[in-house]
């Protein structure tokens, strides 16, 4: 059994925690999303309408076109209502805390704590932020999307901070 010696232990910025980061959904994508899919629909009725008029056979890739849109705006309902309310790391382990059924703002008591990994690349950018994580207890992929108005900008700045020197230190080790 190998025993981990001072020089092959991680460095402790490595498994050292993240005070817990309050979340919210953001009203900017939300607001993009739902102003997207409308223009996207009247767009392409619009573009298709003389073709519709002419061969009656081009209703069929609107009236697709139109299920995938409204398909996408449900999916993005949904996800809204799982936003996670907190985000931390700790004991090298990142935990998520989803609201209790889906409500926002509910009580915390009630809330479902989820392990995570986080998987692949991430972008960290001042006013945007995308962390791809793997739940652990469910094995689903969930991306989350922070941007400026998802967080607080002192919050935003730890997690920034954070999340580059980790990665400047994993790379040098």
């Amino acid at each position: 059994m190998s025993e981990l010696t001072p020089a092959s232990r991680p460095p402790r910025a490595l498994t050292g925690g993240l005070r817990p980061i309050s979340l919210r959904p953001s009203r900017r994508l939300a607001l993009a999303h739902g102003t997207l899919l409308p223009v996207l629909a009247i767009l392409a009725g619009v573009g298709l309408f003389y073709p519709v008029l002419t061969q009656p056979l081009w209703l069929l890739p609107l009236l697709l076109f139109w299920s995938l849109l409204w398909l996408s705006w449900r999916a993005q309902h949904r996800a809204r209502k799982r936003h996670p309310d907190r985000l931390g790391f700790e004991a090298g382990q990142w935990w998520l805390q989803f609201p209790a059924r889906g409500r926002q703002g509910a009580d915390p008591q009630e809330a479902e704590q989820r392990t995570a990994e986080l998987i692949g690349d991430y972008v960290v950018w001042p006013g945007l932020l995308i962390l791809p994580f793997r739940l652990h207890h469910s094995g689903r992929r969930y991306v989350l999307v922070c941007l400026s108005d998802t967080a607080s900008a002192e919050d935003r700045r730890r997690l920034r901070v954070w999340l580059r020197t980790r990665q400047w230190l994993r790379e040098r080790h």
